[in-house]
């Protein structure tokens, strides 16, 4: 049964890594109203799943609920900390930090969760120095950015010519000249679990309606720079940036453990009976958000942009039908491996499909770092899955003590 559950997360994976390509080409703006829409979807998964498979009359546990709320409101704080550290370093930190809580949560047996038990001697250990090497593939993807924006701005220098910028002087079209965008890379689809992230690089920053304006805007206005940390960032920012990537990753690393617990709570249910409970919950905190937002933008006379609709509805779809393959690979598998598996296979399946579909990176050179980054990630779970698959079928239908 525990190897059995390694299929159920292998395609929460997958989906979980394709989630944003159906809206990869369009503008999400703020995002507020971008992940409203998602989470539209999400309930209509959810809502559908419910009533084939007969979970209404199970009732809407608030401890399951509560559980889409964190995970909504981990998914809102992401834009501003990708605006604070940029997309490289905010990305990754919030990525490390919710696979880190999740497998700690797991592992140790937090919030009345049953520890995670050794297959053999020392096959924690193991597990552990894996979390340690998946640390060090984030830091190879780090290098990918770096790398790409030196090539880039060399070619900027000798291709590119910009103006200077003399802010509220009119001036004339033809004498203004775009600076190129940086090189993509394969944060750009990171998705595991994050609306905004994913997309932060096409987030318009001109949200106060003024599409066309006299004067030549600032050069993070019309380029991608506008989410990269500026050279001289004050450290006061990189804090908040960092704070904020924390209690982002920690809210993701634990949204799954309410779900779980009532699992095992109730074992004569089906693992998939929180599916929906899950989806109110990240629609009700997302409509909260959005209606919070609106109107402090009308009090400010700012009108809220709105995304398209119907990608971001399917890309909400695509979500629920992985949250509930995950919740089915946590059953069998144990929180600590299964949400591991789940956590980090988003990320490898996202950035295969940066590299081999969308061709974001090209040469041997810049595919180095993020081979060897798929190479460690990949290593980790072909090996933890084996090691615990003897016991996870144990841990998952331990019940916690009250």
């Amino acid at each position: 049964m525990g190897l059995s559950g390694i299929a159920p997360a292998v395609v929460a994976a997958v989906a979980f890594g394709v989630q944003y390509v159906p809206v990869k080409k369009y503008k999400i703006y703020d995002g507020t109203t971008f992940q409203w829409f998602m989470c539209s979807g999400i309930l209509f998964v959810g809502l559908a799943f419910a009533i084939l498979g007969g979970d209404l009359p199970r009732g809407m546990p608030p401890k399951v609920v509560f559980g889409g709320c964190l995970w909504a409101l981990s998914n809102f704080a992401v834009l501003p900390l990708v605006k604070l550290l940029g997309i490289g370093l905010g990305f990754s930190l919030y990525h490390f930090q919710n696979m880190i809580v999740g497998y700690v949560v797991g592992r140790k047996g937090l919030f009345g969760l049953p520890a995670l038990q050794p297959a053999f001697d020392g096959s924690l250990v193991f597990c552990d120095v894996g979390c340690c090497l998946i640390l060090v593939s984030f830091v190879a993807l780090l290098l990918v950015e770096g790398g790409g924006k030196e090539e880039s701005n060399e070619k900027d220098s000798e291709n590119t010519h910009p103006q200077p910028t003399v802010h509220g002087k009119p001036c004339q079209p033809d004498s203004y000249e775009e600076v190129p965008a940086d090189r993509p890379h394969p944060h750009r689809l990171f998705e595991e679990s994050s609306t905004f992230a994913a997309f932060a690089l096409e987030i318009d920053e001109g949200d106060d309606g003024e599409a066309f304006r006299p004067e030549v805007p600032d050069v993070a206005e019309v380029t991608p720079e506008a989410t990269a940390p500026p050279r001289k960032q004050p450290w006061r920012n990189c804090a908040l940036g960092v704070l904020l990537a924390i209690v982002a990753g920690s809210l993701t690393g634990v949204q799954s453990v309410p779900a779980t617990l009532y699992s095992l709570e109730h074992p004569d249910y089906p693992s998939t009976a929180v599916v929906f409970p899950q989806c109110v919950g990240v629609w009700f905190a997302s409509t909260a958000i959005y209606v919070v937002y609106s109107g402090i933008a009308r009090l400010r006379r700012k009108p809220v942009l709105h995304s398209v609709i119907r990608p971001a509805f399917i890309s909400g779809c695509i979500w629920s039908l992985g949250f509930l393959f995950m919740i089915q690979g946590i059953h069998q598998l144990g929180f600590a491996v299964g949400y591991t598996l789940v956590a980090v296979g988003p990320i490898i399946v996202a950035s295969l499909v940066s590299i081999c579909w969308f061709k974001e990176i090209t040469g041997r050179r810049q595919l180095l770092h993020p081979g060897c980054s798929l190479l460690v990630k990949a290593a980790y779970l072909v090996s933890s899955c084996p090691v615990y698959a003897r016991d996870c079928t144990t841990c998952s239908v331990v019940r916690p003590e009250v």
